[in-house]
């Protein structure tokens, strides 16, 4: 399974972008879930590419970012979620 091996990668690795791969299959595999575990899978795939983020700030030339703020924008707001507009803009280094 794609996902095993990433974790996998990312154990081995513990680079900044085998993070990023890692956060970023998370969310793929987010639609294959229920409600409850796909919230869980957003919040672990947003915390993964903030961690890789914190390591290398222009991961991915940008991509990370952009996946982060897109995270921010496109989800719901609290109580389903974290999404928050303003947040996702100044995460993803977009100015309104």
């Amino acid at each position: 399974m794609l996902l095993a091996k990433a974790n996998a990668f990312r154990d081995q690795s513990g680079s900044a972008e085998s993070i990023y791969l890692l956060g970023r299959i998370t969310y793929g595999y987010s639609g294959t879930q229920g409600v409850m575990a796909t919230r869980r899978s957003f919040r672990e795939a947003k915390e993964l590419i903030e961690l890789a983020l914190t390591m290398d700030e222009k991961l991915a030339n940008g991509n990370a970012k952009a996946l982060l703020g897109y995270f921010y924008v496109g989800l719901p707001g609290w109580p389903l979620s974290f999404g928050d507009v303003d947040r996702g803009l100044e995460k993803s280094g977009t100015c309104a």
